[in-house]
């Protein structure tokens, strides 16, 4: 069952994010009509430009695949190369891939996850990462939308080396699901 936007709201306000991840939050709240998520063609980019470089649109098909729709200019100045259409469990470690599928699959039914990393930037710089997962309402077809934005606060545009994704550790899906909390990986 999909959460309603009030319990959505009570599961954000009780999660302190970065600035920019509560703006995105915001944001995707302000979308919602009464309980229903706000549909992918509602996210205007001139709304959030700020924010574009750390959005990231998954399609997701749940217990079965996870791809990248779109991904912001900074997934490629971080990542080191374009990710846009690709498939997300591919290039992730082997050993996680289950627990990041459960992870999307619990965000298209309507939980929000959130998870925090760091890694090293520069000579003796450490970047700290948000991520956020936002459900998005069902379109037509198998695969289901979910409105990521990672937000690379203390991090500047281009690093000596790009991170790796089993760098990133397990994130916490919020309580927007009764029974469906606990630690998986996106």
């Amino acid at each position: 069952m999909p959460p309603t936007k009030s319990q959505a709201q009570h599961v954000l306000a009780h999660r302190s994010l970065t600035p920019r991840s509560q703006q995105i939050a915001d944001y995707w709240l302000s979308l919602w009509d009464q309980n229903t998520p706000p549909a992918r063609a509602q996210v205007n980019p001139a709304a959030i430009k700020p924010l574009l470089p750390g959005i990231i649109f998954f399609m997701v098909v749940p217990n079965m695949s996870v791809h990248v729709g779109m991904a912001g200019t900074g997934f490629r100045a971080h990542l080191g190369r374009e990710i846009t259409g690709a498939d997300w469990l591919a290039l992730t470690p082997e050993s996680t891939r289950p627990g990041r599928l459960s992870v999307f699959s619990a965000v298209v039914h309507g939980a929000i996850a959130c998870n925090h990393w760091r890694f090293p930037a520069f000579q003796n710089s450490i970047c700290s990462c948000e991520k956020l997962l936002l459900p998005l309402r069902p379109e037509q077809g198998a695969a289901i939308p979910v409105l990521g934005h990672v937000d690379w606060h203390d991090a500047r545009p281009h690093g000596p080396a790009p991170f790796e994704l089993d760098a990133i550790s397990p994130p916490n899906l919020l309580e927007s699901v009764p029974s469906r909390t606990g630690e998986a990986t996106c």
